[in-house]
C-alpha cells in the first residue's frame, strides 16, 4: 500500500500553527482587485477558488494553516455558508467573513443576521470561523460574537480608532480622552511602523495604514462620524 502523505490533510492535523500560515483574500471588492480576478471576484468563481485552496492544502506542510476572507455573496447568507463550507472542505481550517455583500455601502450596518447558518456550516466541518464588521469598540464586538456564534472576531477600523491594544470599556475610554487618546495613536503608529520594517512590509500599504490612523483620530477629535472608509470596501 502507497505510504502515508507527505502533506496530510487538515482532518490528520487538525491544530496547524495559527502562527504560520497562507491567507487568501477572497474578500476585498475594490475595483482595482477584483477586475483581475483577485479578491471577492476569486470568491465568486467556486471552481477556481476551491481548486486554489486545494492546491495550497496539498502544497504546504500539514502545521501551515490556510486561510481564506471572504464576504457575503448577493444570494444571501445559505449561499455564502454552502461557498464557505466548501473552501472548508478543500482545506481551509479558518475562515474569516465581513458581514457586507460587495455593494453595500462602508457605512451601511453590517448584516449580522446572515453570519450565524455560516459559522454553524463551518463548525459542523472543525473549521474556525471569524467574524467582522462594525465591531467598533469591545461591546460590539462581543455583541457581535453573541450575534454569530463564532470563535472570534476580527477587528478593522475600531483598532485603529481605540489605541488599545486590549479591547476593554475602561481602557478604551480613558484612550479616547484627549491628550491621552493622542499619546495612544502616536504610540500605535511607531510600533506599527516598527513592525512594518522587521517584517519589510510594502512601503505603500505601510503609509496608507499610517496616514489612515492618524486621520481617524483627527476626526475623531473633531467628533466628526466614526473615523471614515474602513479603505477596502467596508472592513471594520
Amino acid at each position: 500500500s502507497p505510504g502515508p502523505s507527505p502533506n496530510p490533510s487538515p482532518a490528520s492535523n487538525p491544530n496547524p500553527d495559527p502562527h504560520q500560515g497562507i491567507d487568501l483574500n477572497m474578500g476585498c471588492a475594490k475595483r482595482n482587485t477584483t477586475e483581475h480576478g483577485a479578491g471577492f471576484a476569486l470568491f465568486t468563481d467556486r471552481d477556481r477558488a476551491e481548486a486554489t485552496v486545494r492546491a495550497l492544502r496539498d502544497f504546504l506542510p500539514a502545521r501551515v494553516a490556510v486561510s481564506c476572507k471572504v464576504r457575503l455573496c448577493d444570494a444571501g447568507a445559505q449561499a455564502t455558508a454552502e461557498r464557505c463550507a466548501a473552501l472548508a472542505d478543500a482545506g481551509a481550517s479558518r475562515l474569516a467573513i465581513h458581514a457586507r455583500r460587495a455593494h453595500d455601502a462602508t457605512r451601511s450596518p453590517a448584516r449580522w443576521r446572515d453570519l450565524r447558518p455560516i459559522c454553524r456550516a463551518l463548525a459542523a466541518r472543525g473549521c474556525e470561523a471569524i467574524v467582522n464588521g462594525d465591531a467598533l469598540d469591545g461591546r460590539a464586538a462581543a455583541a457581535l460574537r453573541r450575534a454569530a456564534g463564532c470563535d472570534a472576531v476580527l477587528v478593522g477600523r475600531g483598532a485603529l480608532l481605540a489605541g488599545t491594544c486590549v479591547f476593554g470599556a475602561r481602557e478604551e475610554e480613558e484612550a479616547r480622552g484627549g491628550a491621552a487618546a493622542d499619546g495612544a495613536t502616536l504610540a500605535m503608529c511607531r510600533r506599527y511602523a516598527q513592525l512594518c520594517a522587521e517584517v519589510g512590509n510594502c512601503v505603500a500599504n505601510s503609509r496608507f495604514v499610517l496616514q489612515w490612523m492618524l486621520h481617524a483620530r483627527l476626526r475623531e477629535a473633531r467628533g466628526d462620524g466614526d473615523g471614515g472608509d474602513g479603505g477596502d470596501g467596508g472592513d471594520g
